[in-house]
């Protein structure tokens, strides 16, 4: 009787052991699959980045490296593999000497230098960070960590987390042209958070809806646009009194949005939708929309106003989008789960134009 005991819980305890595996194969099985698919561009003979040639960079989550994409040819350029894991926000030093990779997974951020594309140090951070940005004086750098709560500001030159932000969980950042103000977004508490771009202390959190998710700022510093996941809308609001104006309904589940440089035009991408929404900003309106398939997600635009990257993760591609024809004219092919571009709007800025108030972007190039 005795033994038939024994052999019972052995046969309870293999079973949980078969069941914990199958979980395991279960769970692990669709990231593996995602992993197979990955583009080993960095073993791949490519160009390089070249002098005078203009750029975008993409964080490859599911692959943990970062491309770069030569912004004429639409072509990949170069690569870098990263020792951290899912990099998903990213960001450009404004001097154009530096690439960090918020990875999400293994909670750092990675530092690459340019045009070398070759990662250089490895900063601890909080846990599960999901962007970067440097401050205006390229001194500092901030990030925002989802799952810790807060922001933080890290040290460039000593490569280190020199303060923390407390707050609810940090979603994405938008910054002012002139790098007064950093705004963050947090996805849980329906919040927007107004920091100084100077050393990142809080000036003032107000409350929206919807689960906002990105932000970006007008060209003229007057207005910060929010989309709102959940209410899958866009909110408008004053940057002066800090208080939303109105909130314009969109595509389905809106991810980003992006401004044209004469403040005219805000081009929203709608992840569930496939599309992409155009408000005019004098109307507050949407006048029309972008088909692209799939789960358009993040957005970069030229400085003429002309072009549009897009990330498209369900398609693997990023797609090159016609301003003036309003259409897709090319997808690159990237890999499975591109994430966000840069350099961004104040990383094509030069240190002459910050000085000079001048809001045009410069295109990023190394000369």
């Amino acid at each position: 009787m005795r033994l038939q005991w024994k052999r019972g819980i052995w046969v309870i305890l293999a079973c949980l052991l078969v069941i914990a595996g199958a979980v395991g194969a279960y769970l692990a099985f669709p990231r593996l699959l995602v992993r197979s698919r990955c583009v080993d561009w960095p073993d791949h003979k490519l160009p390089g980045l070249e002098t005078g040639k203009e750029y975008l960079f993409a964080a490859m989550g599911a692959c943990n490296t970062v491309i770069a994409i030569d912004t004429r040819s639409h072509s990949v350029a170069a690569a870098a593999r990263l020792e951290g894991s899912f990099p998903h926000g990213i960001a450009v030093s404004l001097d154009g000497r530096e690439l960090y990779a918020a990875n999400e997974r293994s909670d750092d951020v990675s530092v690459i230098s340019l045009p070398d594309l070759s990662p250089v140090a490895s900063i601890l951070v909080g846990d599960f960070p999901t962007d970067v940005v440097p401050s205006m004086d390229g001194k500092r750098m901030f990030v925002a960590n989802f799952k810790g709560g807060s922001v933080q500001v890290i040290d460039l030159i000593g490569r280190s987390v020199t303060r923390e932000v407390a707050g609810p969980r940090a979603t994405h950042f938008a910054v002012s042209p002139n790098g007064e103000r950093l705004y963050v977004t947090h996805w849980d508490q329906n919040q927007l958070s107004i920091l100084d771009g100077r050393d990142g202390a809080l000036i003032k959190t107000i409350t929206l809806t919807g689960k906002p998710n990105h932000a970006t700022v007008s060209r003229d510093n007057k207005r910060i646009y929010v989309t709102l996941y959940g209410d899958s809308a866009l909110a408008v609001v004053d940057a002066a009194r800090l208080e939303v104006i109105t909130s314009i309904p969109v595509g389905l589940h809106p991810m980003a949005p992006v401004v044209s440089p004469d403040d005219r035009w805000i081009y929203v991408s709608n992840i569930d939708g496939g599309t992409l929404s155009i408000i005019d900003t004098k109307r507050l309106t949407v006048v029309g929309e972008i088909r692209t398939g799939g789960n358009p997600q993040h957005l970069v635009m030229d400085g003429a106003g002309r072009t549009l990257w897009v990330t498209n993760p369900s398609r693997e591609v990023v797609q090159v989008i016609d301003l003036i024809r309003l259409r897709v004219i090319r997808e690159i092919y990237t890999g499975p789960e591109p994430q966000q571009m840069a350099p961004r709007y104040l990383a094509l800025m030069t240190p002459e134009n910050r000085l000079s108030g001048e809001t045009q972007p410069k295109p990023l190039s190394f000369r």
